[in-house]
């Protein structure tokens, strides 16, 4: 089955069949083929389409011009006459996809695994870079990190030995002053 082809001759919607005509979401002005008889078909990509799907109001009103039937003859279908919309409802299951490989249904659940499996792939390759980034930033830390407790430390060792260095030279000091001022030389 070609990725992101599909054909919608059955329904209608495409100018031909065949893999030529079939819609391609690649394809820049793919659009523009949705273009059938007296209805034009217009996509637009948005947040949440579905929101945006209603029935039309006249259906509402009147839901027996709904035409579910065949008629015959010219003539229109029977009440409770459901023929088309089986057929219609049949394509689901029907091998329409281009080269008729696939069903409607097997293209939705096979994008829906293929969407499902790029979902976590990329949830697994985030999840990679944010162990590798914490690694590389414990390691970076431990080359040019700084350790308050170690420095903390060292800087009362350094006071300690600064205080005892001062303590000495004024022994020493007062040592040479006692020698030379209280001797008498």
């Amino acid at each position: 089955m070609a990725s992101g082809h599909f054909l919608a001759g059955y329904a209608g919607i495409l100018n031909g069949s065949g893999p030529e005509a079939a819609y391609d979401w690649a394809a820049a002005d793919a659009v523009a083929g949705l273009q059938g008889g007296a209805e034009n078909y217009a996509l637009a990509p948005i947040a949440h389409p579905a929101g945006w799907i209603e029935v039309n109001p006249a259906l509402v009103k009147d839901p027996s011009s709904v035409a579910a039937g065949f008629g015959e003859n010219g003539r229109t279908a029977n009440p409770g006459n459901n023929e088309a919309a089986l057929a219609i409802a049949s394509i689901r299951n029907t091998q329409v996809m281009v080269g008729q490989l696939g069903t409607f249904d097997d293209y939705f659940a096979d994008s829906v695994g293929r969407i499902g499996l790029l979902g976590e792939q990329s949830n697994e390759a985030l999840e990679t870079q944010n162990l590798v980034m914490k690694e590389l930033n414990e390691k970076r830390q431990s080359v040019s990190g700084v350790d308050m407790n170690e420095e903390l430390t060292n800087m009362i060792k350094y006071q300690h030995g600064f205080n005892a260095a001062a303590r000495f030279i004024t022994t020493v000091n007062s040592m040479l002053d006692t020698i030379i001022n209280r001797m008498g030389v």
